[in-house]
């Protein structure tokens, strides 16, 4: 059951999140003691607001809830540390209890690569960008078919120049699921930012098909304005009209960012760190 959870979870879409929450709930459900099983629905819970899907006050405090029941369960158990961490670093932004966490899971030798995983994320978040890039590849060593990891690996090296690299992982990812979105995202971002325009509209086209949310909304908008499609741009700005409401923000933040208007995107991605 914890394994089928996993492989659900790994494709990051509302209905395989779904799925990957009944797994882990029939996974604790048979054996309540095992805490790595608690610990994947605190990372789902963490995945549903992550993903813009559902509002942070609504599942923050069950992925707390479901990591400290992972760590009464075993203390030194490094996974729900870590965890705890990146939601400090990346939704709280509590960076002395994101240190504290990090600390803690990083002590326990050998690392394992889901630890890796999340300290790279973490280290990303700090602006300690090559750290990161070191963290993921070496992660990627361990556990090579982790497309969510080498999707993030490709935007930090993408960050930092490497961009034939960063394109080479995003391909190897589509390469194993030609339908994994968070692949094709990050593909439309470095496209729209290199000026690729006709490749950063097939990925946008294809993200926003699997997962037809605000950020892929604008994502796609802005690259096709951009391409001369501004009908069809405008018709998907219409779902943004409300700037209030939860998920947005990213999506006009995405809009601007592939319109090369930085200073608008940075006004969003403002608007976004506040919901």
């Amino acid at each position: 059951a914890f394994l089928k959870g996993k492989h659900h979870w790994a494709r990051l879409s509302p209905v395989a999140l779904e799925r990957s929450r009944e797994y882990y709930e029939h996974a604790v459900a048979l054996d309540p003691g095992f805490a790595l099983a608690h610990n994947a629905l605190a990372e789902h819970f963490f995945a549903l607001t992550a993903n813009g899907l559902v509002e942070p006050p609504e599942m923050i405090p069950l992925a707390r809830k479901w990591a400290l029941e992972a760590l009464q369960i075993d203390p030194a158990l490094a996974e729900p540390h870590a965890l705890l961490g990146l939601l400090a670093a990346t939704v709280t932004y509590d960076w002395a209890e994101a240190a504290t966490r990090f600390q803690l899971a990083t002590v326990r030798q050998p690392m394992t690569p889901y630890v890796r995983w999340l300290h790279g994320q973490y280290l990303m978040q700090i602006g300690r960008v090559l750290e990161a890039v070191d963290e993921m590849e070496r992660m990627l060593h361990e556990d090579p078919l982790h497309q969510l990891c080498r999707s993030q690996l490709s935007g930090c090296l993408h960050a930092i120049g490497r961009r034939a690299d960063a394109s080479r992982h995003l391909r190897q990812v589509l390469e194993i699921d030609e339908n994994f979105w968070v692949a094709n995202f990050y593909r439309a971002i470095a496209g729209a930012l290199d000026g690729l325009l006709p490749e950063a509209r097939v990925a946008a086209e294809r993200a926003y098909s699997l997962m037809p949310r605000d950020m892929n909304a604008g994502l796609l908008a802005g690259i096709l304005s951009r391409d001369g499609d501004s009908m069809r741009a405008e018709s998907l700005l219409v779902h943004l009209q409300d700037g209030e409401k939860y998920g947005v923000a990213m999506g006009w933040f995405a809009y601007y960012l592939t319109r090369l208007d930085f200073d608008r995107a940075a006004t969003w991605i403002e608007k976004a760190i506040e919901q």
